[in-house]
């Protein structure tokens, strides 16, 4: 959905691009080990209660979209909004219908708002800010909620915020969310909340520690450490991020050891 900008730095060394390794002051060569591991993306986003959010309805599937309400329509949970080849988009919550942007008879298309809805729940809005949203591999439908002064944690249903109200808004450009909560929580609007958005997830993937790569959300460099100690950059191509570590999903094997710190760094 949105890939971004630039990713990893790192910390501070000195080496040539090629050649020798150096070693370190205690003479251990400073080096990372690609691994595999299961890796899970999870975006912190902080915000707050609200209530009447606007939300977009989005298509999952493509094909010719029949409407079952009209604009300005008042809706209970789980009515029966439209039908996509088949498929019933329902109401998320009790709410009204705002605005339809995909006629009836014309083609929706997957991950595209299709029209907007007030939900009449309570729910956390968050926007994410630009140097995270190339964590956004493709469009989240879960979190973990967390209301300040509020109840216990827990899972909520996530929904891309309507653009209606911040269509003249500078930043209408980031993303933002609405989380809606279940009925029956006891909490109130205005409270600060942070919602922990997962992303993506992959399992038993090639792994290495950020500060060793350097690149943007799709591909980068590494620097290889040969069985003689010498290096030699490679590209590699980028998969997802846990802030910790990051996916390779191409340019190297198990086992390969790499300088730990990225090469952008060995330049300066």
């Amino acid at each position: 959905m949105l890939l971004g900008i630039s990713l990893l730095t790192a910390c501070s060394a000195s080496v040539n691009a090629e050649g020798d390794v150096p070693a370190s002051g205690d003479g251990q060569i400073p080096r990372a080990q690609v691994s595999k591991q299961d890796i899970t993306s999870v975006l912190a986003v902080s915000g707050h209660t609200e209530t009447n959010s606007e939300i977009s309805l989005v298509a999952e599937k493509s094909g010719p979209i029949e409407w079952k309400v009209k604009e300005g329509q008042t809706v209970k949970d789980g009515a029966v909004l439209a039908e996509i080849d088949g498929d019933k988009i329902t109401s998320p919550s009790d709410g009204k219908v705002l605005s339809i942007a995909v006629p009836t008879g014309t083609t929706a298309h997957p991950n595209f708002p299709i029209g907007a809805f007030e939900a009449r729940t309570l729910g956390i809005k968050v926007q994410v800010p630009v140097e995270d949203a190339y964590r956004l591999y493709s469009t989240p439908t879960k979190a973990k909620a967390n209301i300040e002064s509020g109840p216990a944690a827990q899972t909520c249903d996530l929904f891309l915020a309507s653009q209606l109200e911040n269509a003249d808004s500078e930043e209408q450009g980031l993303p933002e969310f609405v989380c809606l909560l279940e009925p029956e929580v006891n909490t109130m609007p205005g409270l600060p909340a942070k919602l922990g958005i997962e992303t993506a997830s992959s399992a038993n993937t090639l792994t290495l520690p950020v500060e060793s790569v350097s690149g943007s959300a799709q591909s980068g460099q590494v620097t290889i450490i040969s069985d003689d100690n010498q290096l030699q950059k490679r590209d590699v191509k980028l998969g997802i991020s846990d802030g910790s570590m990051i996916e390779i999903i191409e340019g190297v094997k198990e086992g390969d050891s790499v300088m730990a710190v990225a090469p952008e760094i060995f330049d300066e």
